[in-house]
């Protein structure tokens, strides 16, 4: 039979490193952070966390903190308005108990500049932590939903 088979492994071992690194490479792509900033025509802030944020990825949060931070002033100040924020957690693995610090700092420091912030996709672990960040925060205009759709309903309703 041409198929696979534990056998195939043991029989060529080209073919179990090759395996093996294609694996590791898969672990790698799943677990590299990305953090994302963009705003929509309707002026929402859109933000994206994903990955494995470690202790090694921490510095890439602290400068997408600040990147978030100066985007809510900026829109703030051009609009006149308290701005609206939109999280798409729904790839975030899980992340280094510092960043959890990182990110309450960022939402209290945008308190005067957001109208509302909501996540959306978050597993259980994630909303957990986000609870507890919320707490470190102070803030009161921010919720998780489980999908986009609830989160902008959520926020839109304050902007009619």
């Amino acid at each position: 039979m041409w198929g696979f088979s534990i056998y195939n492994m043991h029989t060529y071992p080209h073919f179990r490193a090759a395996f093996f690194l294609y694996i590791l490479k898969l672990m790698a792509e799943e677990k590299r952070p990305e953090f994302n900033i963009g705003v929509e025509k309707d002026g929402i802030i859109r933000l994206a966390l994903s990955g494995h944020i470690g202790s090694e990825n921490l510095e890439g949060l602290r400068t997408w903190a600040e990147e978030v931070k100066k985007t809510v002033r900026e829109m703030h100040a051009q609009t006149g308005q308290k701005v609206f924020v939109v999280t798409d957690i729904s790839k975030l693995e899980n992340y280094h108990p510092e960043a959890m610090s990182i990110l309450a700092e960022l939402l209290k420091a945008n308190e005067l500049h957001v109208e509302k912030s909501a996540t959306f996709g978050g597993n259980a672990f994630i909303i957990m932590a986000q609870d507890i960040i919320t707490a470190l925060s102070g803030r009161t205009n921010f919720k998780a939903f489980k999908t986009e759709a609830e989160a902008l309903k959520w926020l839109k309703e304050s902007q009619l």
